[in-house]
């Protein structure tokens, strides 16, 4: 009863939808997803071109699946996929190299990082921005041994924060974003991650 809500969602997000044969197929611009009832089940594949692409519609699936119907995130297993990677395929990090206020209550933070070809459509210029906590050694996300994202659960974890990027510079590996200066975030050069 969920699936025609989530694909709803997923078309603002910018995903085609079409029911074809009993399921309902989303389609991103490098990448699948499809959802099909099965008695009390729900069963999801993710198609995609390459590892890092499959990630997002997992993730993408994943959590509105989540979102909408309330289950725990550990009660979505994904199989015939899984690496020998123990970071998700999307994870990078990111320096800090620039920070310039814009307004009296917006900074533009410069991120420099490897593997940006993804954020270079206007269609995919959102990201989320993992932020490390003050003071403890951070615990990224990692990929458990049936390939499916987990996060860490110690105080090591990252607040997580999503943001338009505004810029992107692929020559020099950078992209700027806009952030309210009213909350909590590194104003000097350091390392985030998305």
């Amino acid at each position: 009863r969920h699936i025609p809500d989530i694909a709803r969602h997923l078309e603002d997000h910018g995903a085609r939808a079409s029911a074809r044969d009993g399921a309902m197929l989303v389609e991103f611009d490098f990448s699948r997803g499809v959802m099909r009832p099965d008695g009390g089940r729900l069963l999801l594949r993710a198609e995609a071109a390459d590892p890092s692409l499959l990630h997002e519609v997992k993730m993408e699936l994943t959590e509105h699946v989540v979102e909408f119907t309330g289950i725990p995130t550990d009660a979505i297993v994904w199989q015939g996929d899984a690496g020998d990677e123990a970071r998700p395929p999307n994870f990078r990090l990111m320096e800090v190299v620039a920070g310039d206020r814009i307004t009296p209550h917006m900074q533009r933070v410069r991120l420099k990082g490897e593997n940006l070809l993804r954020f270079s459509s206007k269609r995919h210029l959102h990201c989320k921005l993992l932020i490390p906590p003050v003071g403890v050694a951070p615990d990224w996300p990692f990929l458990d041994s049936a390939g499916a994202f987990r996060w860490p659960s110690g105080p090591g974890r990252p607040a997580v924060r999503k943001y338009t990027i505004r810029a992107i510079d692929m020559e020099r590996g950078t992209i700027d974003i806009d952030v309210n200066v009213f909350v909590p975030h590194t104003d000097a050069p350091g390392t985030l991650t998305l």
